[in-house]
């Protein structure tokens, strides 16, 4: 009887391990022209279009750089839309965030269990 309980067991670990999928969206945007200085641009998700959005990183400014990007991969999940925008940060402030973006994160096929060991005492 102790050995189907270890096969269960072991199954139930290897069946949450194989569920555990890790998701990340890479947003990548243009630095923008003209306006005051900048100094970062503050990253934003919403799960609504239109907001709320709320802050979930910032990049720096290096200046001649074009192109920034940034790695979203904190709490995502299966099946649900996220929606995000950028500000620019200066002195002077923030300016109105960019035009929003939109990635859905897709569900994951499990993992094939692998062949029960059982041991019989």
């Amino acid at each position: 009887m102790r050995s189907v309980y270890k096969a269960v067991l072991c199954l139930a670990i290897f069946a949450a391990l194989a569920f555990a999928q890790t998701h990340s969206v890479t947003l990548t945007f243009p630095a923008g022209s003209g306006g005051g200085a900048v100094t970062s641009f503050q990253i934003q998700r919403g799960i609504v279009t239109g907001g709320p959005y709320t802050t979930i990183g910032s990049v720096p400014f290096v200046s001649g750089q074009t192109t920034y990007s940034y790695v979203d991969s904190a709490g995502l999940i299966e099946g649900t839309t996220y929606f995000y925008v950028e500000e620019a940060i200066g002195p002077g402030g923030t300016s109105a965030p960019s035009p929003e973006s939109s990635a859905t994160i897709p569900f994951s096929l499990p993992a094939i269990p692998g062949k029960a060991t059982v041991v019989v005492k």
